[in-house]
Formats: C-alpha cells, sequence, structure tokens
C-alpha cells in the first residue's frame, strides 16, 4: 500500500508540473495573442486620399519636363500690362497658375495678350476629372510648375527674337519651351502620381481589413487560450484539494482519529 501510495503521489506531483507549465504557457499565449489582437483592432482605418500623399517634393518639375520633351513657354511682358494683371488676379493657387502661364506667354511673345481669365477656364475644366479634395492639390502642384516658368521668359523670349530674324519656327528652336507642351506634360504626370495613389491607398485599406480579419481571429484564440487557462488552474486546484485530503487522511490514520 506504502508503493501504492507513492506511486500515485509522484503521478500528482509529475500532474501538478504539468497543470502549473501548462496553464502558464495558456497563460502568456492568451496575453500575447490579445495584445496583437488589440493592437490589430485598434488600428484606425486609413482614410487617405490620393492627393494627401502627394507632397510638394513630388510635384511635377519643369525641369524635368524640359529633360523629357522639347520644351515651349511663356511670359513676360509690358509693366503695365503685368500690373492690370496682378490687381485682376485673386490670391490663390488656381488664378495665381492662371497668371503665371498669362504673363510667361505674353513676356516671351512680345505684343500678344493671353487673358488669364480664358486660361482659369481651361485649367478648371481640365481639372474636372479630379475629386474636390484632389483639385486643390493639383492647383498648388500647377501654380508652382507655372511659377517657374517665369524664370525661363528672358531666354524662351531670345528663342523666339533668334527664331523671327532667321525667319523660322521657333517651335523647331531647341530648348524652346511649348506651353501648351508643358502643361499637358505637368498635367499627366500630376495624374499618374494620383492613380499611383490610389492603387496605394487600395493596398492599405486591404490590409486593414486583413489586419482586422487577422485581429477577431486572434481575439477568439486568445480567449480559447484563456479558457484552457483556466480549465488548467481548475484542474490545479482538484489536485491541490485531493493532495490536502489526502495529507488529513493519513494524519487521522496515524493517530487513529
Amino acid at each position: 500500500m506504502g508503493i501504492l501510495n507513492k506511486v500515485e503521489n509522484a503521478y500528482l506531483t509529475i500532474l501538478r508540473i504539468v497543470a502549473l507549465t501548462g496553464a502558464t504557457l495558456a497563460l502568456i499565449f492568451a496575453v500575447g495573442l490579445g495584445v496583437s489582437a488589440a493592437s490589430k483592432l485598434i488600428d484606425p482605418e486609413p482614410k487617405d486620399t490620393p492627393s494627401a500623399l502627394i507632397t510638394t517634393q513630388d510635384y511635377p518639375k519643369l525641369d524635368a519636363f524640359i529633360i523629357q520633351n522639347r520644351p515651349e513657354t511663356h511670359t513676360q511682358e509690358k509693366a503695365e500690362n503685368l500690373k492690370i494683371l496682378e490687381d485682376k488676379i485673386k490670391n490663390s493657387d488656381l488664378d495665381a497658375s492662371a497668371m503665371n502661364i498669362s504673363k510667361y506667354y505674353m513676356g516671351v511673345f512680345e505684343g500678344s495678350n493671353l487673358d488669364h481669365n480664358t486660361v482659369r477656364d481651361l485649367i478648371v475644366k481640365g481639372a474636372n476629372i479630379f475629386p474636390e479634395e484632389t483639385k486643390n492639390a493639383y492647383f498648388k502642384s500647377l501654380n508652382e510648375f507655372s511659377a517657374e516658368l517665369l524664370n525661363k521668359i528672358a531666354e524662351q523670349k531670345a528663342l523666339v527674337t533668334a527664331a523671327q530674324t532667321a525667319g523660322q519656327d521657333v517651335n523647331t528652336s531647341s530648348g524652346f519651351i511649348d506651353i501648351d507642351s508643358a502643361i499637358k506634360w505637368h498635367f499627366d504626370r500630376f495624374s499618374a502620381m494620383v492613380e499611383e495613389n490610389k492603387a496605394e491607398i487600395e493596398q492599405r485599406q486591404q490590409n486593414y481589413a486583413s489586419a482586422k480579419a487577422s485581429g477577431t481571429q486572434e481575439l477568439y484564440i486568445a480567449a480559447g487560450s484563456f479558457g484552457a487557462f483556466l480549465l488548467v488552474v481548475f484542474i490545479f486546484i482538484i489536485i491541490k484539494i485531493e493532495r490536502n485530503l489526502r495529507g488529513i487522511s493519513v494524519i487521522h490514520s496515524s493517530t487513529g482519529l
């Protein structure tokens, strides 16, 4: 009988160790998985718009157009006409872009006239393909791009004068910036960036949905692990009670109570 008790006690000890180890591992697993699930579930949904991902450093630059294409441009003009233009223009990226393009054209082609309101209407018409939040970014980008044109007025005017003197078409002059081509190039580049950002946003949203689904699954698994932990703890308590009762039984047997 003594040997059986020793064997039984040994088994109970082993079971106790296994129960403690299992409970500890289940608790660690449940906590770790719970934290992981919580971080995924509380992560805010991405709400970026395509234009929000476009920074000023990303805006299409005039120098890039000149490198990739045969340029053309415009602006400068008589001081009094420029002053009239500036007085009429509102202080906004859209209106500033229209003014820059008008000033450039009139500066390069002396004696010409390009009404900024006409330019403004054309810009707005082209930008209508963009959603409202993207239009503002486009106007800002075009404002910076068109402002770069103003720095090219003197050299472009010299090309026009040289071509006229030689009786040649200025469009064939090396280094000439055609304003229509430049604005179209900028529009195409900006549109391409918007489309690229749309794809990136869609990918972010897919990743978000996947993380949410994964987080929910992990939360269920964590709950199951915690349940296993409670079960093992309950088993351990039963073992503990049984050992205590066994100790009391031995005491009673030895005392004759």
